[in-house]
């Protein structure tokens, strides 16, 4: 089973206050949770959750490349290349 495509899904509620902790100062309104779909060739679909925009971009421009082509099966090997 080989991975195809690993896709992206951006969700953004804009009137909801933003989580704010100590660390994190937050001005804005807004809460946003992302979303990774990883396809298949057998028809199979993986669900990931994750944050932000710049977390997407890391998908995308490094992560997919690493993926797509792979044995979907192969979660070690996959982790070790992807960290």
């Amino acid at each position: 089973m080989k991975i195809t495509d690993v896709r992206t899904t951006l969700l953004r509620v804009p009137d909801l206050p933003c989580i704010q902790d100590a660390t994190i100062r937050h001005r804005d309104l807004g809460r946003g949770a992302m979303f990774v779909h990883i396809d298949t060739d057998e028809g199979h679909t993986g669900l990931g959750m994750g944050q932000g925009a710049g977390t997407r971009d890391v998908i995308h421009g490094v992560q997919k490349p690493l993926l797509v082509g792979q044995d979907a099966l192969s979660h070690e090997r996959l982790w070790d290349e992807m960290f």
